[in-house]
């Protein structure tokens, strides 16, 4: 089980960093986002099962990379996701792809009906050179997750932009050393 430390490692060169090999996109992705959904009392389950059924795909076939899907241990109403993509512009394109797709528009009313809340999300751009292995597939990434038995503890720290910029020399050169002494790099940190 990974150590809290080695999540909030992943994550933060997750937010900081752009992937080296990917098969499916031509170009490193530079903007990820971390979307919170809380959903309907009791549904969260229903949420997954048709993102992961009808939407996974359609968001791949729109330019998008989902690299994970987690639940919240603490609150089963509560799930979140994170998707990437090579840039802003190529978000805006792979949005457009997917809420105008025949996926969504036949189930967006049935999904929308499990959700309560879905205003609790941050946008993040990649700002170190470093690399990430992303799963062989998008299917990979989301359904994994669902049937895993992996505890990931995360905490998230929204920065101002007027500190945005000091954040990724101040990651790499205090925090990951730190991190990496106490031997707290998880396996997809390269």
């Amino acid at each position: 089980m990974m150590t809290r430390r080695s999540a909030l490692a992943a994550m933060a060169v997750l937010a900081s960093t752009p992937p080296l090999d990917r098969a499916r996109a031509n170009a490193p992705l530079t903007v990820f986002e971390l979307r919170h959904y809380r959903t309907q009392p009791r549904r969260r389950e229903d949420l997954i099962a048709m993102f992961e059924r009808y939407f996974l795909d359609a968001y791949t076939r729109a330019g998008a990379t989902i690299l994970g899907t987690f639940r919240n241990a603490d609150d089963p109403d509560r799930w979140f996701w994170i998707r990437a993509f090579p840039a802003m512009p190529a978000r805006d394109v792979a949005l457009k792809g997917f809420y105008g797709s025949q996926d969504w528009l036949s189930r967006r009313d049935e999904c929308n009906a499990t959700i309560l809340d879905v205003s609790d999300a941050f946008l993040m751009r990649t700002e170190a050179a470093s690399t990430l292995n992303l799963p062989g597939s998008p299917a990979e990434a989301a359904i994994a997750p669902s049937s895993a038995q992996s505890l990931i503890e995360m905490t998230i720290y929204p920065l101002r932009p007027e500190r945005a910029a000091a954040f990724p020399e101040i990651f790499m050169s205090q925090v990951l050393p730190l991190l990496r002494s106490d031997g707290d790099i998880p396996s997809l940190i390269l």
